[in-house]
């Protein structure tokens, strides 16, 4: 298969990505073309993207710099990964939509949780101060809650109020620029957590970063929980 080929098969997803996702698409395009010559399946990339998460997490529990320098390369690793998979399903005709969605579920807002909670380690090992800690589970805890939350908003749409909403649940209540904006500035955080894990331990700043996570996600979550209540009120009303 060419990379025309290839490429012509994500057309839908190349059209609407931006800045560093168009990198990551391109660089998974040409992975893909090497994988397609192996048993290599796209299940197995995201188990691996799954696992890797979890070595990310283990090295940011050291404190040592470029030992974490080693954790944010595997997190752009697992990025690029994260796009290979789908990529790889739709190029081998391998879509497994339950078993894929489940993989993928799990290896993106829970996983992140561990990493937050491995920099928080980290920095524990460095201070010996177990506030870090509290932060850190904080924000970690917090992080599994909001996947939980997300993913119950999404279920009771498609149950209930499947013809009130769009075919993405994620955008139910996003209707308005305001709103978008509102939205992303909750979600920048951790859409781009890579970037400012990297800033922050550069600028060996983790134990701040901590503080903040432990302290944002929680009220990110409060917030998610009040709009999303407040708009099931009015959806109640309709169905």
């Amino acid at each position: 298969m060419l990379i025309k080929e290839i490429e012509a098969l994500n057309k839908d997803k190349i059209s609407k990505e931006k800045y560093l996702c168009k990198i990551y698409r391109k660089i998974a395009i040409y992975c893909v073309k090497i994988l397609l010559y192996t048993p290599i399946t796209p299940n197995q990339v995201s188990f691996i993207v799954i696992f890797l998460f979890f070595i990310s997490a283990g090295l940011f529990t050291t404190g040592d710099f470029w030992i974490s320098i080693a954790g944010v390369i595997i997190l752009y690793l697992n990025e690029i990964l994260d796009y290979i998979d789908g990529t790889l399903a739709r190029c081998k005709k391998m879509v497994t939509k339950l078993r894929g969605t489940l993989l993928e579920t799990f290896g993106h807002e829970p996983a992140v949780a561990f990493v937050i909670v491995g920099i928080a380690l980290g920095v524990y090992t460095n201070t010996n101060n177990i506030n870090y800690l509290f932060f850190g589970f904080s924000g970690g805890l917090f992080q599994l809650l909001t996947a939980y939350t997300q993913k119950s908003r999404d279920y009771l749409l498609l149950k209930y109020a499947k013809k009130l909403v769009p075919p993405d649940p994620a955008k139910a209540f996003i209707n308005t620029n305001m709103k978008k904006n509102i939205f992303n500035i909750f979600v920048m955080p951790l859409l781009y957590y890579k970037e400012i894990i990297l800033i922050f331990l550069l600028l060996n700043k983790l134990d701040w970063l901590t503080i903040f996570y432990g302290v944002f996600i929680p009220i990110r979550l409060l917030l998610f929980f009040i709009w999303t209540y407040l708009n099931f009120k009015k959806l109640d009303k309709k169905i």
